[in-house]
């Protein structure tokens, strides 16, 4: 059990079809990531980081945009417990009202649960969504949840096996390596894994 580090929660928003989850997350994302970042949101991966001040020190949170309803109600058929905290806070993604609030009540609930994952171990996680690219071939975007995914590896997600090619982060930048609670698009699959598929 050593080598375990803190990483950061992964976050979903759990709301009806309707009720603006998505404006309330570009709103965080308006709030949060610098302006000279935003270029690189449009590569929406349905997955994004934010960097936030929390007791002086530098926090960050994973939020995962809930994917498309079949994907969606694909893993929780599989029981994929791929996000960490649910939390009730009042908040208006159209008037900015309170996100603040909702980030801080995220940090503290995550260091009450004291989330934990071992870096240095191979990656292993969750197919969060998949799509066949005419360009790229097999596209999937992975959740890291323990160890450090790293272009080169192979993996083995369901029936479906690679060699990672190419990762793409949720800023549109392509990166090396994937720690825990990060979401990454990845090429190198020899096919379309399904959502909610564990990969390793």
């Amino acid at each position: 059990m050593q080598n375990l580090h803190l990483r950061p929660p992964v976050v979903t928003n759990k709301g009806h079809v309707d009720h603006g989850k998505t404006t309330l997350l570009d709103s965080i994302r308006k709030s949060k990531v610098a302006s000279g970042e935003a270029g690189g949101i449009t590569q929406h991966i349905g997955a994004y980081h934010v960097d936030i001040e929390h007791d002086e020190k530098q926090q960050q949170i994973v939020f995962l945009d809930t994917p498309g309803h079949e994907a969606f109600t694909a893993m929780r058929a599989r029981g994929a417990r791929v996000t960490d905290i649910a939390i009730m806070v009042p908040v208006s993604a159209i008037k900015g009202e309170n996100l603040d609030t909702l980030l801080e009540m995220i940090v503290l609930v995550s260091e009450v649960e004291d989330l934990q994952a071992n870096p240095e171990r191979a990656a292993k996680g969750t197919v969060i969504e998949a799509h066949l690219d005419k360009a790229k071939g097999a596209v999937a975007t992975l959740l890291i949840q323990n160890g450090t995914l790293h272009v080169g590896d192979i993996l083995v997600a369901g029936s479906v096996f690679g060699k990672v090619r190419a990762m793409v982060d949720d800023r549109g930048e392509r990166v090396e390596e994937a720690s825990p609670s990060f979401a990454v698009e990845v090429l190198g699959l020899n096919d379309v894994p399904a959502a909610g598929d564990d990969f390793e």
